[in-house]
């Protein structure tokens, strides 16, 4: 399956275009593609201008587009292989805003019942399948152990015991400790010296929280 991988400003990973039909990284369908280059969600309406660094943007200024007519639902495509995350890029200059990381929390590319599931996982903490200790799931961004603090070592895409370090032994897609390796461990959220869950690609470990979602469900924090 051929597949185009659409990200937003951070890096992360927000949904994929196969054929003329864009989906999330779960496989749901939230839209199609016109002219190349034009995405309007499954209803009809404009979202935005798919751009060649692989975001969408839009133009609040632009003229409003005609509604066009709701396609028929294509068939659920085989979930393709995760992308590596990107570094985060330069913000698109105004007027242009990334609609990704603009939209609301029900806008968001996972499902609604994840989303309110997670909030279970709020003062918990990570850890890896080898002990290492990887962050709290807390709101306070200024805790250096929190996975929210984007400067702290849990939070840092660059810090060697971060979830989302892409080239680290627990970010990769290819790390063996890490939640995005498909074949790799599972992480454990653990609350009150119990495992409450697990954070894995890996279908054979159990019934994981897909970690794509989780980091989304972060971001409305």
């Amino acid at each position: 399956m051929s597949v185009r991988y659409l990200f937003n400003t951070d890096g992360t990973y927000v949904a994929f275009i196969s054929g003329h039909n864009v989906y999330t990284p779960n496989c749901d369908w939230i839209g199609f593609v016109v002219k190349g280059n034009l995405m309007y969600d499954v209803s009809g309406e404009f979202k935005g201008y798919i751009l060649d660094d692989d975001r969408v943007a839009v133009n609040a200024s632009d003229p409003r587009r005609p509604r066009l007519a709701r396609p028929m639902r294509p068939m659920r495509p085989m979930r393709p292989m995760r992308p590596m995350r990107r570094l985060r890029m330069l913000p698109l200059r105004p007027p242009y805003k990334d609609v990704f990381s603009e939209v609301s929390v029900s806008d968001l590319p996972v499902s609604s019942a994840g989303i309110r599931s997670f909030s279970s996982l709020l003062d918990s903490k990570l850890v890896a399948a080898d002990g290492t200790f990887l962050g709290k799931v807390n709101t306070n961004r200024f805790d250096s152990e929190s996975l929210l603090n984007p400067y702290g070592e849990y939070g840092s895409p660059y810090q060697p015991r971060s979830i989302f370090n892409q080239f680290g032994e627990y970010g990769s897609p290819y790390g063996g400790y890490s939640p995005f390796n498909p074949y790799g461990q599972p992480v454990n959220f653990v609350k009150n010296s119990q495992i409450i869950a697990s954070l894995s690609k890996n279908p054979y470990s159990g019934q994981p929280i897909d970690p794509d979602s989780f980091v989304q469900w972060l971001k409305t924090l």
